[in-house]
């Protein structure tokens, strides 16, 4: 079946883009057909990374200045308030529309879940998903800390009795003591709403490593295989294997996805 998969989280410094990096290595290791949008306006560090092409612009550059190969990106989409851009995430559902068993990935950055809000509902997207069987997957990351979940408590509430399939990726790396917290912060109730849970285990690398696999834009599953990528220590390049293992394994047992044939790290 054909899904739109949100993966944000509202508060900033969670780990979005390392769920959505997660969620885009799954895709190419199992071999899911995907698109992506990396909806931050400003800094699309996950679609620079694994779209250099179409995320590498220059904000001096006309709208149409975007360097693409897909004709439906050929401007960055984002969430707006401008009444002139309010409709370009629509391209976002259009292309879910594209044919069956299609999944579109869709990286959130902070603070506009009001937008999102609007489109989904205002827009009809939500009553459309459902006439089309397009599912919409929210993937909420949280580091479990009060403001985290409450705006995940708000999230909940705003899209009370909608078709949205939940699912709570706990970020293990930001909060040794996420599972306390969360049970201290959110009901039973709360947590029954959830499809699955993905825990998100620490990504033992340091600062260094981090900063240059974005600088350079370099994938994560393209470190993780030992015959590329020498310039990496063989010990940083097991450890990612590791955490994107375990990743994976649990993917596997949500069956959010239609996964083709694996390619092994």
């Amino acid at each position: 079946m054909t899904s739109i998969s949100l993966i944000g989280g509202e508060k900033g410094g969670l780990g979005k883009s390392l769920t959505a990096m997660v969620v885009l290595e799954y895709h190419i290791h199992r071999a899911i057909k995907y698109i992506l949008f990396d909806t931050d306006r400003t800094n699309p560090d996950v679609g620079r990374i694994y779209e250099p092409k179409t995320y590498t612009y220059s904000e001096n550059l006309p709208d149409n200045g975007l360097e693409v190969e897909h004709e439906a990106l050929a401007r960055p989409i984002y969430f707006s308030e401008d009444e002139e851009d309010i409709y370009l995430a629509d391209e976002i559902f259009n292309q879910a529309c594209q044919g069956p068993e299609r999944s579109v990935l869709v990286n959130l950055p902070a603070q506009v879940e009001m937008l999102v809000h609007r489109w989904l509902k205002t827009q009809d997207i939500l009553s459309l998903a459902k006439q089309e069987n397009i599912n919409i997957v929210y993937w909420f990351v949280t580091d479990g800390s009060p403001e985290s979940t409450e705006l995940l408590k708000q999230n909940l509430q705003r899209y009370e009795g909608e078709d949205i399939l939940w699912f709570l990726v706990k970020n293990h790396g930001l909060n040794k003591k996420i599972d306390d917290d969360l049970n201290r912060y959110l009901t039973g109730a709360e947590l029954s709403k959830m499809m699955g849970i993905l825990e998100l285990p620490k990504l033992n690398l340091d600062k260094k490593e981090l900063n240059r696999i974005k600088s350079e834009k370099i994938p994560l599953g393209e470190i993780a295989k030992r015959e590329k990528r020498k310039d990496f220590p063989l010990l940083t390049k097991q450890r990612l294997k590791n955490f994107l293992d375990v990743c994976f394994a649990q993917m596997d047992e949500l069956k959010v996805f239609f996964p083709g044939t694996p390619d092994k790290l």
